[in-house]
């Protein structure tokens, strides 16, 4: 069994979406609440082979942040941040 990450979280509610991860890292590490948002949803869908990793051939948005979120979950929390560059589909959509 494993867990996954989802919000319903539109308009200006979106970027209280990873505010969430605060609450999970009282259980889980940061690891695990990383792997709930990105693998373990892919596997949900049954696409781990495309989704969930950073590999040749697989779909994937990326976030620059300044941090690690390994390390501080917070990095990812837009409420008080702003991600340093977003790629979407590969393509730089954000500076």
């Amino acid at each position: 069994m494993f867990l996954g990450f989802g919000t319903d979280f539109l308009g200006p509610l979106e970027r209280r979406q990873c505010t969430e991860f605060k609450l999970r890292s009282q259980v889980f590490t940061n690891f695990e609440v990383l792997q709930q948002a990105t693998l373990n949803n892919a596997k949900l869908l049954g696409a781990e082979r495309i989704l969930g990793k950073i590999r040749v051939g697989a779909f994937a948005d990326l976030l620059i942040v300044d941090g690690n979120p390994l390390e501080d979950l917070s990095v990812l929390d837009f409420t008080e941040n702003e991600p340093e560059m977003i790629f979407r589909s590969g393509k730089v959509v954000s500076q």
